[in-house]
């Protein structure tokens, strides 16, 4: 089994890397991608934890652009995380998510809610900041009653309380990521609201791959992009998006074609 799209307390999950590690194994995960939010400074500790296990980590990175109206995320798979001019251009986009969040602590105390940033800071465990933080410390603080509904009320797109970042395009979000040697596939397109408008400028920016499996696709979207993956000769990956063993989605894809998945990847890799 394989889950190629995770996050660990260095970004908005809960878990460390080592902790989230051994529930791969636990869950019988043969190649797990630590994938944080504009981060890659948990990647040394899982695959150091790995060593203990047979389990192959996949350094890799989530990606978060604008486009009007949404947000489009691209991850990135075996880039050269250890590049300074990759590593320079992850602070700059943790400096946008903390200006971000400071924006809209800033807003919810405008309409009564008392958060301040060394709550939602505090709760970031790593050094990337963002909305997941601040939705924990609301329902902690008994201002609303799950991070889902903090998203539907205050912070999530379209809510009183948003404020978007400085602008990463996905075109750009892709060229990063190829300019430190990795390979950039458009996650969780179903998701997007306008993915045919943006399709084909990522592909001129040399997009790889699409993440057909997710667990927030329907099976006609599954079918839909697996079909305009193959189409494009792009790979294909598969990702649960975990954050969090309390929530909703659980680790591990066992419904996607794992070991075609990964050979497909691997090849990209070698070429």
């Amino acid at each position: 089994m394989i889950d190629l799209h995770t996050h660990t307390s260095h970004s908005d999950g809960t878990l460390t890397p080592s902790e989230l590690v051994k529930l791969a194994v636990q869950r019988g995960i043969r190649y797990l991608a630590v994938s944080d939010h504009d981060n890659v400074s948990g990647i040394d500790e899982a695959i150091e934890t790995a060593k203990e296990y047979t389990i192959e980590i996949i350094p890799a990175v989530e990606l978060s652009a604008d486009v009007p109206g949404d947000e489009v995320h691209i991850l990135g798979y075996f880039m050269d995380y250890k590049s300074e001019e990759f590593a320079h251009a992850l602070v700059e986009l943790r400096k946008s998510r903390r200006n971000r969040v400071i924006g809209m602590i800033d807003k919810l105390r405008g309409i009564g809610i008392d958060i301040s940033v060394d709550e939602v800071f505090g709760e970031a465990r790593g050094d990337s900041v963002g909305r997941p933080h601040i939705a924990r410390v609301l329902v902690k603080k008994g201002y609303i009653s799950s991070v889902q509904k903090a998203f539907e009320q205050y912070i999530g797109k379209d809510s009183p309380c948003y404020v978007p970042r400085k602008k990463l395009t996905p075109q750009g979000a892709v060229l990063m990521i190829k300019a430190a040697g990795g390979i950039p596939v458009v996650a969780h397109p179903g998701l997007i609201r306008n993915f045919s408008g943006i399709f084909l400028s990522l592909l001129s920016a040399g997009l790889m791959g699409v993440e057909v499996y997710h667990t927030e696709h329907t099976p006609q979207m599954t079918d839909f992009h697996l079909k305009n993956a193959i189409k494009h000769n792009l790979i294909f990956t598969a990702g649960s998006d975990f954050h969090d063993p309390q929530r909703t989605p659980t680790l591990g894809m066992p419904f996607a074609p794992g070991d075609k998945i990964m050979g497909s990847l691997f090849q990209l890799k070698k070429g």
